[in-house]
């Protein structure tokens, strides 16, 4: 288990290297090594402890660490990026698309629309309501966001595939296909899963798709997965969507801003 604890140390190390650039951020580093050596010292001193019982070890300590993370990822990003304008020339201009979500659905300002005007960032908007990959896909063609665009916001691309049997959005291969066309227009994608709670139609289909994003939207591929929000925990799980149960409340809206700002803490500057 001590060998665990180290393993987790280093690892966050690694995931949370932005936090170096400002001083509350290693201050917050700092903090977590403090709590994890004492542990990796008393488990030494206990022996030897077996397989299953270092891999809880590790996954209680990422648990623990990166839902920590990911609750302040806003701040920390505001902390990295506090000089006015060093955001918006980082990641900026940025494009949001996506479906109703992503269009600011019922009022309520989208994930990435509140994370890049609490950053200052320059950004335009193309989302579709009610439409699918293939169909924002054709749109973003016939009105492509501005040239020099840096990123590319689109959490709920493939929300309605499985739910309006886009047959071919179910078939292998084609989340790839769709990040290699966005890639024409940003040098850097944010996408993210489709939300089991929240699936719609083709549960086989929804788990293609997530199990592709997983594969194929990678920092190799210059394309960040956004963590999947925890919408069904707290007390009160309701809160974070409108009436129809479907489309995110305000609050919900900025649980999922952390996520987008966690992925931008994960993302190179330049």
């Amino acid at each position: 288990m001590a060998e665990a604890a180290f393993e987790c140390l280093l690892r966050h190390i690694v995931f949370c290297r932005p936090l170096l650039h400002n001083r509350r951020g290693m201050h917050q580093l700092f903090l977590f090594i403090l709590l994890t050596l004492p542990v990796a010292a008393m488990t030494a001193a206990a022996g030897p402890a077996s397989s299953s019982a270092a891999v809880s070890a590790t996954e209680d300590c990422g648990r623990i660490f990166q839902r920590k993370s990911v609750d302040s990822s806003c701040r920390q990003l505001k902390a990295i990026y506090h000089e006015p304008g060093s955001f918006s020339r980082a990641f900026g201009p940025a494009f949001i698309t996506g479906a109703s979500v992503s269009d600011d659905w019922n009022g309520v300002k989208s994930p990435g629309r509140k994370v890049l005007e609490s950053m200052g960032a320059r950004f335009t908007k193309g989302a579709y309501p009610w439409a699918s990959s293939d169909e924002i896909l054709d749109l973003i063609k016939e009105k492509p966001p501005a040239a020099g665009t840096k990123t590319l916001i689109a959490i709920d691309l493939f929300f309605w595939d499985p739910e309006l049997g886009e047959e071919a959005a179910c078939k292998p291969g084609y989340v790839d296909s769709v990040i290699h066309e966005l890639r024409k227009y940003s040098s850097r994608l944010i996408l993210a899963k489709i939300p089991v709670l929240l699936a719609q139609g083709d549960a086989d289909c929804v788990s293609l798709i997530n199990e592709e994003l997983e594969e194929s939207c990678v920092a190799g591929n210059h394309c960040y997965l956004a963590p999947e929000p925890d919408f069904g925990g707290g007390a009160n799980p309701a809160r974070y969507f409108q009436a129809d149960r479907l489309h995110l409340s305000d609050a919900g809206s900025s649980l999922a801003a952390e996520s987008i700002c966690s992925t931008f803490l994960r993302m190179p500057s330049r």
